[in-house]
C-alpha cells in the first residue's frame, strides 16, 4: 500500500498547436499509463473531436483548421440567420464566418 507523497508518471495529451490539454468532459486532464494507451484513446471512434495523425496531436478546434487548410471550407447557410436569403454564410467545420477568412477577402 502506497502512503505519504509518492511520485509517480502518467501521459497527458495536449494539442501540439495550441498547447489545450486534453479534458474531454470532466474538466480536469485524464492521465493514462502509457503513451499507447493515451494514443488508443483518441484514435478510437468518440466524439472527443481530437485527431492524431501518427506524429502530431490536434484538439478539435484545430483539427477542423487543419482539415479547412487542407481540403477548404465547407460554406453553409447560417441557420441562424437562415431567414435571410444572402447570408451570412459559416464554415460548417471551423465555425469562421465567410467574412473573418482571410483567403476569401477582396
Amino acid at each position: 500500500m502506497k502512503r505519504g507523497l509518492v511520485t509517480e508518471s502518467h501521459v497527458v495529451i495536449y494539442c501540439d498547436c495550441c498547447g489545450d490539454v486534453f479534458n474531454p468532459s470532466s474538466g480536469s486532464p485524464i492521465c493514462f499509463m502509457t503513451t499507447n494507451e493515451a494514443i488508443e484513446f483518441i484514435t478510437a471512434d468518440t466524439p472527443a473531436g481530437w485527431d492524431y495523425d501518427g506524429d502530431t496531436v490536434r484538439c478539435d478546434d484545430c483539427a477542423a483548421a487543419e482539415h479547412c487548410r487542407v481540403h477548404g471550407h465547407e460554406l453553409v447557410l447560417d441557420g441562424t440567420w437562415a431567414e435571410l436569403v444572402t447570408g451570412p454564410y459559416v464554415c460548417s467545420m471551423c465555425g469562421l464566418l465567410e467574412s473573418d477568412i482571410p483567403e476569401l477577402e477582396n
